[in-house]
C-alpha cells in the first residue's frame, strides 16, 4: 500500500453517439485518492444514454460511474463505452505515481524543482511529471521511476498528450541527464536538446553498474551527442550489469559534437549489459552510428527502425558473449564503405552467437558485414563467431548484400563457414569466392547458367568462362562432349542426374571441383577412367551415375602413378571400377558398384602413400570373378576407417561395407600378421611370436608343430572366420604340446578331422570365442574355455575333454548323436576335474544308441582314474537317446548319462540339483566334491559350508584363514560318524564371518582346535557345535584355547555347545573375549588341573595397553554338566576361573553382563548341589574396572586414564560413566579444546563418591584448564557426590576453574562448565564447592539442581556468567561469592532455597558482588548474622553493581554480635553511589548505610509517578472544546453559555427558497419549456443533505462559533447550487467543439450539427484537455 498516492490524470476520449463533453481541468492534484469525470452523450435526444466504465489495470486505478480512484504507481486506461453500441467508446490515459510534480514548478521553480522533488524521493518511489517545459539538468542517483504524461504510449505514436519536456540550454554539446543507480525507469517524455548517459560528473567515470535500467517511451529532438549513452564502468570482459530496456523511442536528427562515442552523434550506445533488450526504436538521421553495442552478453534487437544513418544503422563490436538476436528490423545506411548491419573484433574467446533474421535491409550500399573492413585490423570473425542468416530481405542494395572481411588467408573451415553464410543469402546454387587475394578478402558470388535459353549453351563454354568459384548450373537435357575442368568451380545439374546426361567423358586437373548430379556414359574404350582426375586436391564427385565401357576397366578415378587425390567420391551409381590413389584425406562412401568384363576389384586404391587416411564406408560392390576381392588397399596408409593396424583394416574394411571381401596387397600372400609384418605360415608367425603378442590370421592355415614354450598368444580372424586345420595329435608326426603356453582364439574356424583321435594341442590353456570347431577336438589342455562358440561333427563326438577343466558358455553342438565326452584320461583322484555347461544347446541329427548329449566315464582305463566335477545350468538336448548301456546311470535323460562307474569320483549338479554324488566330501555351497578335506578347504569361499561324510580323516594341521563351516555326518541317534585325527587352526585375521565346527569327533587330545593359531589375530564369530572331544584320564591338557597364550588375540563372539570334553581343563581362553556362550556341554572333568581344584572352563581376559577391555556381549554359562571323577570333593571344583582370581564368573572381565543358570554338578554318577560355583552364586572379588567410556565403549582402570584419552583426542563428544562405589582422589586435570566435549556422570545418582585425599592444600578434585578463548567444548558433571574428609582445611575441594600458566601468565580459562544434580558435603571451616582463583576468568558457569551442606560457598572467585539454579544449601557460610569487578559480569541465582549462618570467626559473606549485574529470582535466602567484626549484609556490594530481584524473598536476621546486619551493604560511599537498583526491591526492609539511599531513591520514584500522573489528560471530542490561541492556557471548563440560532434558522428558510421552481433533470431534454431551470439529481441531493445538517446543528452546536461554522457551510451549499442551476435551450442552440477545443455552449447552432448523423459523420475524431 501506498502511504501517499498523487495522480496525474490526462483524459482522451473518441466520440460516443457523436461528442463527449468532459469536466474541469485535467491535470489535478491528488485529493482522496479519487476524481470525477462526466461523459456527456450527443445528441441529447439520443434513445439510449447507457454507459459502462472498465479500467485496464486495478492496480492502478479503477472506476465506479465516472468515479476513477488511485491505487498504485503505474499507467492505466479508461474506457466508457456505450451500452447501445459498444463500438461507440472513449477512454481516459491514467497516470499515477507517489509523488506529483506539478507544472508550477516549471513556471516558478522558487516554489520546487523536478530534481529537488527527485533529491527528496525514498529509493524505488515513482515519481508523475506533470506537461511543462522544464529547463533543469537531472542527476538520478537512486533507484526510481519517472512517468512523464505519455508514460507507455510509444515515442513514435501518432497520437501524444502535452508532453512533459526536459529542455537543455541549446549550446553545444546536449545537456546530460545523469543516471548513477541502477533500477531506474524513464518513462513518457520529450527530451529536447538533453541526452542520457550513466556518466558520474563527479567521479569523471561511468556508474559501475547500471542493471535495470529502463527508457522507454520517450522522444529525443534536437540532439547534440548521443541521445542514449550507458556503459558499465568496469569495462572488463565478464562483468555486465543486467536487465537493460531500451523500447518505444523516437529519435530524430541527431547531430555530431565531436568524435568519440558519447559525443559522436550516434543514437543508442550500450556497453557492457546483459540480458539487453533493444526494441522497437525509431531512429533517422543519427549523425554516426543508429544503434552501437560493444561488450555486451545476450543482446536482443527486434523491431527497431533505423533508417538513413551517416554510418551503420547496426554496429556489434568487440567483445561479445552469449546468443544476440537481432530480428524483425528495418536498416538503412547512407555510408558506402560499411553495411548496415556491421560485426566485427570478436576476440576474447567467447565465440558469440549471432541470429539475424527477417529484418528488412534497403537503400544500402552493402547490407551485412561481417568484419571490420580496415586491413590494418587483424580480425578473423568468422572463425570467432557463429553466424545464422535466415529469412532476411534485401531492397536497393547497389553493391554486396553480404560481404566479409577476414584481413588474413582464410582456413578451409572458414570458406566452408563463408560459403554456408552465402547459400543462407543467396541461395543454394550460389557459393562463395575471394574477389581479390590482397588486403583485406572480399568475398562475393558469381553464377553461369548452361542450357536453352541460358547464357551457354554447351557446358564447356560455361567452364572456359569461369572465374574461380563461380557455380555452373546445368539445365535437362543431353550433352554431347568431353569435359576439361581446370579452375575451381562448381558444376551442379538442376535437377539431378535422371535428367542430366552427358555423353563423353570429364578430365579434372584443377583443386576444388564439384561435380554433381550428372549421368556420365562412356562413348566406347577409354584407358582412363570416365570421370579421371590427375593430382588434384579437395575434389567431390556426388550422388552421379557413371557408365564405363564394358571392355574397359575404370569409372571413376585415378589412373596411373603419380596421380594421387583428396576429396569425397560418395553418393555414385558405377558400372567399373572407382580407383583411387591418394597420399592424403580421401572418402569413398555410399557408392554402389557393379564390376565390367574387364574389371577386376570393385574399389581399389591405388597408389597410395604412408600418410594417406583413407574412409572406405557403405559401398556395395558386385560379385568379382576368382581370386579377386571386392574392396583392394594395394599399399600400406596410414589409416583406413580410423584403424592403424593391418587387421583391423581389413576387418573394419568388411564390416563398414555391406561384408565385403577386402584384400591388403601389401601383405602380399601372407596368412598371418604380426602387426605391420606378414608371415607366410602360421607356425611361422608363432616362432616369432613374443609373449603376449596377437596373431591375426588372413586366410586359412594349418597348425603343423612348432615349440613355443611359454608363450600366451592370441589368434584373431575376421567375419569370415578363417580356418585352422589342427594336426592329428599325441602320437602322431605332427603333433606339439605347448607348455606353459595359454592360446585364445577369436573369430576362427578350428578345424579336425571327424574321425581321428587326438586332434588338438595342448598347451595350458585354451580359449575360444565366437569360434567354429568342426570334427572331432580332443581337449588335451589343462583348461578349456569356450564361449560362443559352434560344435560340429556328424561321425563322432564334438569334443574329447580328456579330464581337462572344461567350460562352455552359450555354445551350440551339433552332431550325430553324442556331442561331449567327459573322459578320465589324465585326471586324478586328489584334482577333480571340473566341466561346466552354461546355456548350451544340443542337437542330434539322428539318435546314437544309449549316447546323450553328455557322456560321462569315471571308469580306470589303462592310466587312471579320474574325479569330476559337472555343472550343468539351462541347457537343452534335442534328438539324442534317452537309455544308457548296462551298467550306467542316465543323470537327465537325452541330456548327460553316466555310462561307466569306476573308481573316479563325480558329482553332477543339474540347475542347482545334485543327481549323482560319490565324493566324501562335499562344497554344499559351491555344489563341488573333493576327494580331501584340505582340497575342499583350500577351495572354499568366506561362508561356504563343507560336510564330510562318515569315516575317519587324517587332516595333520589345516589353517582355516577364512570363516567356513565344517560339518560332520551324524546317525540317528546323534551319534558322530565323522572321525578327525590332526589339528584345525583358527586363523581367519579381520575377516568378518562365522567359523562353524559341528558333528565331529576328534581324537587328537591336545587342542585339536587352535582358536588363534598367533597372538594379536581378530577373530570374528566361532561356533562350536555338537563335537566331542577325546579324553585322557592322567595328563592335564586342555582342550580349546590358542595356540600360545595370547594376551592380544580378540574374538569378537564364541559359542561353545552341546559338546563333550574329557580333559583336565576343556576350555581355556585368553585376550579379549567381547561375547562368551558355553551352553549345554558336557565337562567330563578326569582330573585336577591346579593344585586340588578342578575347573571346566580358565578365562584369562587380558587388558588391552591402555587399560581398556571390549565392555560390549555378555558371557553366558548355562546348562551344563560338570562330572568330576568319584570320589572328588565337590568343594574342590571352582567353577570358571578368571584372571580376576579364583572364584565365581561374577567378576566378569570388563563388567560383562552375566548369565549363569542350569548348570549341573555330579561326582561320579551323584549330583551334587552344594559347591557354591555351579551357577556363580557368590561374588568373591570387587571389579576393579570401574570407569566406562560410553563413546568409545571401553573400561578403563582409573578415571584417570579414561580422562587422559579424552585430554589427548583431537575432537569429538565424550562420556564417561563412574560405577557406584567411593573414589579418592586429586588434582585430575581436564584439558578443554574447541572441538570436543566432555560429560562425566554416576551411573546411579550420587552413588560414585568423590573424596578429596588431599587435606592440606587448596585444590580441587578436578582442575578444569580451558582454551585461550572462551569457544570451547563443555563439560558437565552430573549425579557425582563430592565429599570434604573430617578436618580438611583446603579452600576448594570439588572443582577447581584455574586456568593454566605460561611464563606466570594465565592464559588458559575455563568456560562452559556445568555442575548439575551433584552434592557437595563440606565441614564449614574451608570448603567451597566450585573455585576459581585470583587472575582465572571462567565464563558461562551454571550449578543446577546441586545440593550444598556445610559450605564455605557454593561458587568462590573470579568468573563471568556464573549461574545458581534449583539448589539448596544448609548450614553454610556462604552461597556465591564474586570477586570479579568487570561491568559486564553477569551472576544469576535463581529457584534457590538456602540457609546462611554467619559466625564471627570465619571472614565470608552469604552474598558478595564486586562490581556487574547480579540478578535474584523466584528464591528464599536467609541469612543468621553474628557479626563480631563489622556490620555485613545478606548482599554485600564492593563495587558498583546493578541489582535485581524478582518475586524473591531475602531475609536478614541479627542472631548476635556487635554489629548491625542488613539486606544489602556497601562496604564505602562509592559502592552506594554506583548501585542501581531494579524490580521489586521495594518489597524489602533495608539496613546499614543503605538505608537512607534506598529510602531517596524511592521518594525520587514516588515524585515521579506523582507528576505522570498530574499530566495525564483525557481525549475529548474535539467539538466539545475550544481551541485557546497561540500562547493562551486552556480556560476552565464553565456552564454552558446561551446560544443563539437565529441566524441559522434564516439561513435554513432561504437554502429552501432556494430549490422553488428547479427542476430534476439528466440533461433538460425531458423538460417541457425552454426557459425552465434544473440541477441534477445529485445537485439537489446535496444541497438537501446540507439543510439537514444546519437542522440537527440546532440540537448539537455547543457554541456560538459552532452556530456560526454551520450557517457559513449551508450558504456555500446554496451558491453551489445556484452555480449547477441550468436553463432549459434548445438542442439546435449548441454546436460540437472541434479538436483541441473546449466544449462551450454557443448561441446559434452551426450547420453541420443538426442531426444525429452530422454527429456519427464525424466519428473518430478526438478531443483532448
Amino acid at each position: 500500500m501506498f502511504t501517499r498516492v498523487t495522480g496525474l490524470f490526462i483524459l482522451h476520449f473518441s466520440r460516443i453517439l457523436g461528442a463527449i463533453s468532459v469536466d474541469e481541468d485535467l491535470v489535478l492534484e491528488k485529493v482522496d485518492n479519487s476524481y470525477t469525470i462526466t461523459a456527456t452523450v450527443f445528441p441529447s435526444n439520443a434513445t439510449n444514454k447507457n454507459l459502462t466504465w472498465t479500467t485496464s489495470d486495478e492496480s492502478v486505478a479503477t472506476v465506479d460511474n465516472g468515479v476513477i480512484t488511485a491505487v498504485g504507481p503505474g499507467t492505466a486506461t479508461i474506457t466508457v463505452t456505450s451500452v447501445a453500441d459498444s463500438s461507440k467508446k472513449a477512454t481516459v490515459h491514467v497516470v499515477v505515481g507517489d509523488i506529483l510534480v506539478p507544472a508550477i514548478f516549471a513556471d516558478d521553480p522558487t516554489l520546487g524543482t523536478l530534481q529537488g522533488v527527485i533529491d527528496k524521493a525514498e529509493p524505488g518511489s515513482t515519481i508523475v511529471v506533470a506537461p511543462a517545459t522544464y529547463n533543469e539538468q537531472l542527476i538520478i542517483n537512486k533507484p526510481l521511476t519517472l512517468l512523464g504524461p505519455n508514460a507507455d504510449i510509444a515515442g513514435a505514436a501518432e497520437k501524444r498528450y502535452p508532453e512533459a519536456i526536459i529542455k537543455g540550454t541549446g549550446n553545444g554539446l546536449s545537456q546530460l541527464l545523469e543516471i548513477d543507480a541502477e533500477n531506474v525507469e524513464i518513462n513518457g517524455f520529450t527530451f529536447d536538446d538533453t541526452r542520457i548517459d550513466n556518466y558520474n560528473n563527479t567521479t569523471g567515470t561511468n556508474t559501475n553498474l547500471i542493471g535495470g535500467i529502463a527508457i522507454v517511451n520517450n522522444r529525443f529532438i534536437n540532439t547534440s551527442g548521443t541521445a542514449i549513452y550507458l556503459r558499465d564502468g568496469r569495462n572488463a570482459p565478464g562483468e555486465y550489469s543486467k536487465d537493460i530496456q531500451i523500447c518505444n523511442n523516437k529519435i530524430e536528427t541527431i547531430i555530431s559534437a565531436g568524435t568519440v562515442d558519447y559525443n559522436a552523434g550516434s543514437g543508442i550506445i550500450v556497453m557492457g549489459a546483459e540480458d539487453l533488450r533493444i526494441c522497437g526504436n525509431i531512429i533517422s538521421n543519427a549523425a554516426y552510428n543508429g544503434i552501437q553495442l560493444a561488450r555486451n552478453k545476450n543482446a536482443t534487437v527486434t523491431d527497431n527502425i533505423v533508417t538513413d544513418s551517416e554510418q551503420t544503422a547496426l554496429q556489434i563490436a568487440q567483445w561479445n558473449e552469449g546468443v544476440h538476436r537481432i530480428s524483425g528490423n528495418t536498416f538503412s545506411t547512407k555510408s558506402e564503405e560499411k553495411g548496415a548491419i556491421r560485426l566485427y573484433g570478436f576476440t576474447n574467446n567467447y565465440i558469440p552467437e549471432f541470429n539475424i533474421s527477417n529484418n528488412k535491409i534497403e537503400n544500402s550500399h552493402y547490407g551485412i558485414q561481417i568484419g571490420h573492413g580496415d586491413a590494418g585490423k587483424s580480425y578473423n570473425d568468422i572463425s570467432e563467431a557463429n553466424y545464422t542468416l535466415s529469412d532476411n530481405s534485401f531492397n536497393e542494395i547497389s553493391e554486396n548484400e553480404l560481404i566479409i572481411y577476414l584481413n588474413q588467408e582464410p582456413s578451409d573451415n572458414d570458406v566452408a563457414e563463408m560459403n554456408s553464410l552465402f547459400k543462407e543469402v543467396y541461395g543454394e546454387e550460389y557459393s562463395s569466392k575471394a574477389k581479390t587475394n590482397e588486403d583485406p578478402f572480399t568475398y562475393v558470388v558469381n553464377i553461369l547458367k548452361v542450357g536453352e535459353g541460358k547464357e551457354f549453351t554447351t557446358i564447356q563454354e560455361a567452364i572456359d568462362a569461369a572465374a574461380a568459384g563461380d557455380v555452373i548450373i546445368v539445365g535437362d537435357g543431353e550433352y554431347t562432349e568431353n569435359l576439361t575442368i581446370n579452375k575451381a568451380i562448381t558444376l551442379k545439374s538442376l535437377n539431378g542426374r535422371e535428367s542430366t546426361e552427358i555423353a563423353g567423358t570429364i578430365t579434372i586437373t584443377a583443386d576444388d571441383v564439384t561435380v554433381e548430379g550428372f549421368t556420365v556414359t562412356a562413348q566406347g574404350y577409354y584407358a582412363v577412367p570416365v570421370i579421371h582426375m590427375i593430382d588434384i586436391d579437395n575434389v567431390n564427385i556426388l550422388n552421379n551415375t557413371v557408365v564405363a565401357d564394358d571392355t574397359a576397366y575404370g569409372a571413376i578415378g585415378t589412373s596411373s602413378a603419380p596421380a594421387k587425390i583428396t576429396g569425397k567420391i560418395s553418393g555414385n551409381t558405377v558400372t567399373g571400377m572407382i580407383m583411387v590413389g591418394t597420399d592424403g584425406a580421401v572418402e569413398v562412401s555410399n557408392n554402389n558398384v557393379t564390376l565390367t568384363t574387364a574389371s577386376t576389384e570393385g574399389i581399389c586404391f591405388y597408389p597410395v602413400g604412408s600418410t594417406a587416411e583413407i574412409t572406405v564406408t557403405g559401398n556395395t560392390v558386385g560379385d568379382v570373378t576368382e581370386g579377386n576381392v571386392q574392396i583392394k588397399v594395394n599399399e600400406r596408409p596410414a589409416s583406413v576407417n580410423e584403424k592403424t593396424t593391418a587387421v583391423e583394416m581389413l576387418a573394419a574394411i568388411t564390416a563398414d561395407n555391406n561384408g565385403a571381401t577386402a584384400k591388403l596387397a601389401w601383405l602380399s600372400d601372407s596368412i598371418a600378421v604380426i602387426g605391420a609384418t606378414g608371415y607366410l605360415t602360421l607356425q611361422a608367425a608363432i616362432d616369432a611370436a613374443l609373449d603376449g603378442d596377437t596373431i591375426n590370421i588372413l586366410g586359412d592355415c594349418t597348425l603343423i608343430g612348432a615349440t613355443a614354450n611359454n608363450k600366451d598368444l592370441t589368434f584373431v580372424g575376421n567375419s569370415s572366420k578363417p580356418k585352422i586345420e589342427f594336426p592329428q595329435g599325441k602320437d602322431q608326426p605332427n603333433y606339439q604340446t605347448y607348455y606353459g603356453c595359454e592360446f585364445t582364439f577369436e573369430n576362427l574356424t578350428l578345424q579336425c578331422e571327424p574321425d581321428k583321435n587326438y586332434q588338438g594341442i595342448q598347451p595350458d590353456k585354451v580359449i575360444a570365442r565366437n569360434c567354429v570347431i568342426n570334427g572331432k577336438f580332443w581337449g588335451y589342455a589343462k583348461d578349456l574355455e569356450f564361449t560362443d562358440c559352434i560344435f560340429n561333427q556328424e561321425t563322432s563326438y564334438n569334443i574329447w575333454t580328456y579330464s581337462s577343466n572344461a567350460t562352455f558358455k552359450d555354445c551350440k553342438f551339433y552332431s550325430k548323436g553324442r556331442s561331449v565326452l567327459i573322459y578320465n584320461e589324465g585326471a586324478t583322484m586328489n584334482n577333480p576335474a571340473e566341466i561346466k555347461f552354461n546355456n548350451c544347446e544340443f542337437y542330434a541329427s539322428e539318435k546314437y544308441e544309449e549316447k546323450a548329449a553328455i557322456e560321462i566315464s569315471t571308469y580306470a582305463y589303462p592310466h587312471q582314474a579320474g574325479s569330476f566335477n559337472v555343472e550343468i545350468n539351462n541347457c537343452s538336448a534335442t534328438g539324442f537317446d534317452t537309455k544308457t548301456k548296462a551298467g550306467g546311470v542316465v543323470l537327465s535323460a537325452g541330456l548327460a548319462n553316466l555310462k561307466e562307474i569306476g573308481v573316479g569320483r563325480l558329482l553332477v549338479n543339474i540347475d542347482g540339483e545334485i543327481v549323482y554324488c560319490d565324493f566324501n566330501i562335499i562344497n554344499k555351497t559351491q555344489i563341488k566334491g573333493y576327494n580331501t578335506i584340505k582340497e575342499a578347504i583350500d577351495e572354499a569361499m568366506a561362508g561356504d559350508e563343507i560336510f564330510v561324510s562318515a569315516g575317519t580323516y587324517d587332516i595333520n594341521t589345516i589353517t582355516l584363514t577364512k570363516p567356513i563351516s565344517i560339518i560332520g555326518e551324524v546317525d540317528e541317534q546323534g551319534t558322530k560318524l565323522t572321525k578327525i585325527t590332526g589339528v584345525f587352526g583358527v586363523a581367519s585375521d579381520e575377516v568378518i564371518g562365522t567359523t562353524l565346527f559341528k558333528n565331529l569327533e576328534f581324537t587328537t587330545v591336545s587342542k585339536p582346535i587352535l582358536l588363534g593359531t598367533a597372538d594379536g589375530q581378530k577373530l570374528d564369530e566361532i561356533v562350536i557345535d555338537g563335537v566331542v572331544f577325546a579324553g585322557h584320564n592322567t595328563t592335564k591338557y586342555r582342550t580349546l584355547g590358542p595356540n600360545v597364550d595370547s594376551p592380544n588375540l580378540v574374538i569378537n563372539k564364541l559359542t561353545i555347545k552341546n559338546s563333550k570334553f574329557g580333559v583336565s581343563l576343556g576350555i581355556y581362553l585368553t585376550g579379549d573375549i567381547g561375547t562368551l556362550e558355553i551352553i549345554d556341554n558336557e565337562f567330563n572333568i578326569p582330573t585336577v588341573h591346579w593344585g586340588t581344584s578342578y575347573a571346566a572352563v580358565n578365562i584369562n581376559q587380558y587388558l588391552t595397553a591402555d587399560n581398556s577391555v571390549n565392555p560390549s556381549g555378555t558371557y553366558t554359562v548355562s546348562g551344563n554338566k560338570i562330572i568330576l571323577p568319584s570320589g572328588a570333593s565337590p568343594e574342590s571344583y571352582k567353577g570358571v576361573i578368571t584372571n580376576q582370581g579364583l572364584g565365581s564368573l561374577s567378576n566378569c572381565p570388563g563388567g560383562k553382563e552375566l548369565i549363569a543358570n542350569g548348570n549341573t554338578l555330579y561326582v561320579g554318577e551323584t549330583q551334587d548341589t552344594t559347591s557354591p560355583f555351579i551357577n556363580d552364586a557368590i561374588a568373591t572379588a570387587n571389579a576393579t574396572l570401574k570407569v566406562y567410556n560410553e563413546t568409545l565403549g571401553k573400561y578403563y582402570n582409573t578415571i584417570e586414564a579414561a580422562i587422559a584419552e579424552y585430554n589427548n583426542a583431537e575432537n569429538g563428544d565424550y562420556t564417561i560413566i563412574i560405577k557406584d562405589g567411593t573414589y579418592k582422589k586429586d588434582s585430575i586435570m581436564i584439558r578443554q579444546q574447541v572441538d570436543k566435549s566432555l560429560t562425566i556422570k554416576a551411573e546411579n545418582n550420587l552413588k560414585a563418591i568423590f573424596v578429596n585425599e588431599n587435606t592440606a592444600d587448596s585444590t580441587g578434585i578436578f582442575h578444569i584448564s580451558g582454551g585461550s578463548k572462551y569457544d570451547t567444548g563443555a563439560v558437565t558433571f552430573e549425579g557425582i557426590r563430592f565429599e570434604l574428609p573430617a578436618g580438611a582445611n583446603i579452600d576448594c575441594f570439588g572443582i577447581k576453574l584455574l586456568g593454566e600458566s605460561d611464563g606466570g601468565t594465565i592464559h588458559r580459562y575455563a568456560s562452559n562448565v556445568t555442575v548439575r544434580n551433584c552434592e557437595f558435603i563440606g565441614n564449614v571451616e574451608k570448603s567451597c564447592a566450585v573455585w576459581s582463583g585470583a587472575g582465572s576468568q571462567p565464563k558461562n558457569i551454571l550449578i543446577e539442581g546441586c545440593k550444598g551442606d556445610g559450605l564455605t560457598a557454593l561458587y568462590n572467585g573470579y568468573g563471568n556468567g556464573i549461574t545458581i539454579k534449583n539448589s539448596q544449601l544448609t548450614n553454610a557460610r556462604g552461597l556465591l561469592n564474586s570477586q570479579s569487578t568487570e561491568s559486564a559480569n553477569e551472576l544469576v541465582i535463581e529457584g534457590v532455597e538456602a540457609t546462611i549462618d554467619y559466625q564471627p570467626s570465619k571472614d565470608m559473606d552469604a552474598i558478595k558482588i564486586n562490581g556487574g549485574r547480579l540478578t535474584v529470582k523466584d528464591s528464599n535466602i536467609t541469612l543468621y548474622y553474628n557479626g563480631a567484626n563489622r556490620s555485613s549484609g545478606l548482599i554485600v556490594i564492593r563495587g558498583g553493581a546493578t541489582i535485581v530481584i524478582n518475586n524473591s524473598t531475602l531475609t536478614a536476621n541479627k542472631v548476635g554480635g556487635d554489629y548491625d546486619v542488613y539486606t544489602f551493604y556497601g562496604m564505602n560511599p562509592a559502592n552506594r553511589s554506583n548501585t542501581v537498583f531494579e524490580g521489586d526491591i521495594e518489597d524489602f526492609t533495608y539496613g546499614g548505610t543503605f538505608e537512607q539511599d534506598v529510602t531517596n531513591i524511592v521518594e525520587e520514584l514516588e515524585a515521579a509517578v506523582s507528576t505522570f500522573n498530574d499530566a495525564k489528560q483525557e481525549v475529548i471530542d474535539e467539538d466539545e472544546i475550544g481551541v485557546p490561541g497561540e500562547g493562551e492556557e486552556p480556560e476552565d471548563e464553565e456552564e454552558p453559555e446561551e446560544l443563539d440560532i437565529a441566524p441559522l434558522d434564516t439561513a435554513i428558510q432561504e437554502a429552501i427558497a432556494t430549490k422553488e421552481g428547479v427542476a430534476v433533470s439528466q440533461d433538460g431534454t425531458d423538460l417541457p419549456a425552454a426557459g425552465t431551470y434544473w440541477v441534477t439529481q445529485m445537485d439537489m441531493d446535496a444541497l438537501d443533505a446540507a439543510i439537514a445538517n444546519a437542522e440537527a446543528a440546532k440540537e448539537s452546536a455547543k457554541t456560538q462559533q459552532d452556530v456560526t461554522n454551520i450557517v457559513e457551510e449551508l450558504e456555500a451549499a446554496v451558491s453551489t447550487f445556484n452555480d449547477a442551476k441550468q436553463e432549459v435551450i434548445d438542442e439546435e442552440e449548441i454546436g460540437v467543439p472541434g479538436e483541441g477545443e473546449e466544449s462551450v455552449q454557443a448561441e446559434e447552432p452551426a450547420e453541420d450539427e443538426k442531426s444525429v448523423e452530422d454527429e456519427e459523420a464525424v466519428e473518430g475524431e478526438e478531443q483532448e484537455e
